[in-house]
């Protein structure tokens, strides 16, 4: 996803040569109305989903398409915002759609919105009251029942994804509404982070009771990763500079530190049971998951420093990292082979 000039775009390329296959452009706002230019940039901030032979996006202004994989014709669009007069957060709608059976689910409203996947037409909806940034989130728990997770600007709101009747609601006013990393769940618990001095909580999936709050892990727009009950998570905000930027290792069912490193920011994957992240200053660095200490195996800058909230993507022994410009770059990580004797 990217912008040029009055549209958003939509680029299907070669996995291996990086040749473009087809693009598609649709008229899109560049930045929201009073949205702050400090770190911001233009066009779309939420990722496009991919299910059965149809690709899904929203832009920053509340348009939903739905394009085919083939070619990137257009099976529909809903615009949102006009709709449902929905309230875009500050720098406008982010989180990527979510597909859920027939039914393709976006943050548009306090409590998110349900669309027809094949038709565009709405099953139900949450209103007009502001979202925040993160993509919907279903949790299921120990009874295999799934439960659909909203973050809106000032709650963590807990819905059913058949009819989007909410069950429960958790106050979490974070400073601009800046609420960004989805939801993980832990045994019977969702774990949540925000920063700005907001910290971290583990609430109870079934009612949304408070378990404990602290102020440990404060992430601002990078993923909450979770491995054999640990929790990853690059706290504070980020910058180019990283100036206070850790990276955290904690329990995620008891609210304790397990380790930190200092001076790390930016986005990371889990594979394989490492950590590959993609650092503001523009090294890629490879780490194990564990709980013992700080692991790290393998640091290659493979960029100029830029801030770029978009985490690399691993498929197939081939990695890739993107730049805030726009630069897209394929790395082959694939093992070395075995040398015959």
């Amino acid at each position: 996803m990217g912008y040029m000039g009055h549209d958003d775009r939509v680029w299907c390329l070669n996995a291996l040569t990086g040749k473009e296959l087809w693009h598609y452009d649709y008229q899109a706002t560049a930045r929201m109305k009073n949205e702050p230019g400090s770190g911001a940039y233009n066009g779309p901030h939420a990722a496009p989903t991919i299910s059965q032979h149809r690709i899904y996006t929203l832009s920053r202004d509340g348009r939903v398409n739905c394009l085919n994989t083939d070619k990137g014709e257009l099976l529909w669009t809903r615009d949102l915002a006009a709709d449902q007069q929905a309230k875009p957060p500050e720098c406008g709608f982010a989180g990527s759609p979510l597909v859920l059976g027939d039914a393709v689910i976006v943050s548009v409203g306090s409590a998110g919105t349900a669309l027809d996947a094949k038709t565009g037409k709405t099953i139900w909806d949450s209103g007009a009251e502001m979202a925040g940034y993160a993509s919907p989130t279903l949790i299921a728990d120990a009874a295999g029942i799934g439960h659909l997770l909203f973050f809106g600007a000032k709650t963590l709101v807990c819905v059913n994804p058949i009819d989007g009747k909410q069950q429960w609601a958790f106050p979490w006013p974070t400073k601009w509404g800046v609420n960004v990393a989805e939801p993980i769940g832990i045994d019977d618990g969702v774990f949540i982070s925000s920063a700005y001095d907001q910290g971290c909580a583990l609430v109870e999936l079934s009612t949304g009771k408070l378990l404990w709050q602290n102020k440990l892990l404060g992430t601002q727009a990078s993923p909450l990763l979770l491995h054999e009950g640990a929790v990853y998570g690059f706290s504070n905000y980020i910058d180019s500079s990283m100036k206070g930027m850790t990276l955290i290792c904690m329990d995620g069912a008891k609210g304790t530190e397990y380790w930190r490193r200092r001076g790390m920011g930016g986005q990371m994957i889990l594979a394989d049971g490492k950590l590959v992240m993609l650092l503001a200053d523009g090294e890629l660095v490879i780490a194990n998951a564990t709980t013992r200490d700080y692991v790290e195996l393998a640091r290659a800058r493979v960029q100029e420093p830029e801030e770029c909230p978009v985490p690399p993507a691993l498929a197939n022994g081939h990695l890739y990292c993107r730049t805030g410009k726009g630069v897209l770059r394929c790395f082959d990580v694939s093992p070395l082979p075995t040398r015959k004797e």
